[in-house]
């Protein structure tokens, strides 16, 4: 009868000892697939970091391409008129000569 329970007993014992290295294996493994993700979740935040750093440079260069199209647009007003004036004086000294 000791013998029997001496058996179960290092049955259970080996049964116990295979159940902790699995669990060992499957504890070693979910560290590995988690400091593999952290790694991956680095770099997603890496790639954000630029896009955000590319758009911050991108809306400072669009600020800069509105500023210049509006001075363009008031030079634009500016030539317009001035031709304008021409064209008027132009036509005015014209009617001058021809009354004369």
């Amino acid at each position: 009868m000791i013998g029997v329970v001496i058996k179960e007993t290092e049955k259970n014992s080996t049964a116990a000892s295979e159940a902790v290295d699995e669990q060992a294996m499957a504890t070693n493994e979910i560290s590995t697939n988690i400091s593999q993700t952290a790694e991956r979740v680095r770099g997603v935040r890496d790639d954000i970091s630029a896009v955000a750093t590319e758009t911050q440079g991108m809306s400072e260069m669009s600020n800069r391409v509105r500023s210049s199209c509006d001075e363009l647009a008031k030079i634009s007003d500016q030539l317009d008129a001035a031709v304008k004036d021409v064209v008027s004086s132009l036509r005015g000294s014209g009617k001058a000569k021809t009354a004369a």
